[in-house]
């Protein structure tokens, strides 16, 4: 218990004081109460829910009951559930995109270098075949140290080979073009699912699928203004998207293309390309895919042991109901049948 109370006092002390506040305002603006009662019942959903602020508010448990508050995940719930699940000794082949290329390359569907392992040679050759690249560094993530480039013929490819090794991006792809109605809801990015998976058993459970596109940058990661929005088991996106403030878009702001209805094209062929790769490393269970669908075929880009959480804010879910029940299903990390009486909806 002394442990227990210890960690979440660091935990506090640790805390973006200012960044709370601003919610808390945030919060207030919606509500109308007073910022010491938000304050306190956000620290009452910490200690209850393992609910962070930002949870609080990206989820809107202010809005909510206390039967929902408690079917929803939280980033520290799905830290814990990374780091039971995902202690294996094959991991590291998610931290490193090289490795990761390596273990799952007939699955990425397209060809890719090592230039920690190539010559000048071999990348003027891959520039033949491929005039515009993405480089990465292996490790990097939030889209952190990509650059796209263009190779023309008489690119000086030994000082470029020499430069990219020593900036470590060492992973060198093709550019990727979205199918033609990716493009229509944004053609500025290359538009991604993250698919999150749980492998046991030699069956593979879809605990949640979302479709991520990009809103006036070059990718669709929220570090860079990317959005948001939640797809069925038939591929049809079912909600308006988040944007990285918690608005809500029924529209694309730039491409006005409707979110609501939006068929992901070749879902079903993604969902059986995403399951085949689940079962690769049964060490790593659970993993949060990154799919593009090109207009040939869906390939898988990255995995992800940190799937961070998609779920759909209160005011928007159809049902009131979090996606941990649905996580613990599939987990079966739990006995006491908690979520086994639950309601349809625990919406008012």
């Amino acid at each position: 218990m002394f442990d227990k109370v210890s960690r979440y006092l660091r935990r506090v002390r640790r805390m973006d004081w200012g960044q709370l506040w601003r919610y808390v305002g945030k919060v207030q603006a919606i509500t109308h109460r007073s910022r010491i009662a938000i304050l306190c019942d956000i620290f009452g959903c910490s200690v209850k829910y393992s609910a962070g602020y930002m949870d609080y508010f990206e989820y809107e448990f202010f809005l909510m009951p206390q039967a929902a508050r408690r079917t929803y995940l939280t980033i520290k719930i799905a830290m814990d559930m990374d780091r039971r699940y995902n202690a294996g000794a094959r991991r590291e082949v998610f931290d490193d995109k090289i490795a990761m290329h390596q273990v799952f390359d007939d699955l990425m569907g397209r060809e890719w270098l090592n230039l920690n392992t190539t010559t000048s040679t071999e990348l003027e050759g891959f520039a033949a075949r491929h005039p515009q690249v993405i480089v990465k560094p292996p490790a990097g993530s939030a889209g952190v140290g990509i650059e796209v480039l263009k190779l023309p013929p008489g690119t000086d490819f030994a000082a470029l080979h020499g430069r990219l090794v020593a900036a470590g991006q060492t992973l060198m792809e093709p550019v990727l073009r979205n199918h033609p109605d990716l493009d229509r809801l944004y053609p500025g990015s290359l538009n991604t699912m993250r698919v999150i998976t749980f492998a046991r058993d030699g069956e593979v459970s879809v605990l949640r699928v979302v479709l991520k596109a990009g809103n006036g940058g070059a990718t669709d990661n929220f570090a860079t203004n990317g959005m948001y929005t939640f797809v069925d088991d038939i591929g049809t996106v079912f909600l308006p998207a988040i944007d990285r403030e918690g608005d809500i878009h029924e529209r694309h702001p730039l491409t006005g293309t409707a979110f609501r209805g939006f068929q992901v094209p070749l879902f079903s062929e993604a969902l059986a390309l995403v399951r085949q790769a689940a079962l690769r490393l049964p060490e790593v269970p659970y993993v949060g895919w990154d799919v593009a669908v090109t207009p040939t075929n869906p390939v898988i880009i990255e995995g992800n042991t940190s799937s961070g959480i998609f779920q759909p804010k209160y005011s928007l879910n159809p049902t009131g109901i979090g996606d941990f029940p649905t996580y613990e299903r599939a987990m079966r990390f739990c006995d006491d049948g908690r979520f086994d009486k639950l309601p349809p909806t625990l919406k008012p």
